[in-house]
């Protein structure tokens, strides 16, 4: 389960990618020998790359 500060920067690098014209496919959180997609998560949308 990402932690809020992690879906906080990633609301932020979806924004900053729109904003710039880059489209941002997933953010993958890496530690303590787990990882996880927020795009596979749902915090990130699979057509837009948006919220």
């Amino acid at each position: 389960m990402p932690s809020r500060e992690d879906i906080s920067i990633t609301e932020r690098l979806v924004y900053t990618g729109e904003v710039v014209g880059i489209k941002v496919l997933d953010h993958v959180i890496i530690g303590d020998g787990k990882h996880v997609s927020l795009m596979d998560s749902g915090y990130i949308k699979n057509t837009k790359g948006g919220f």
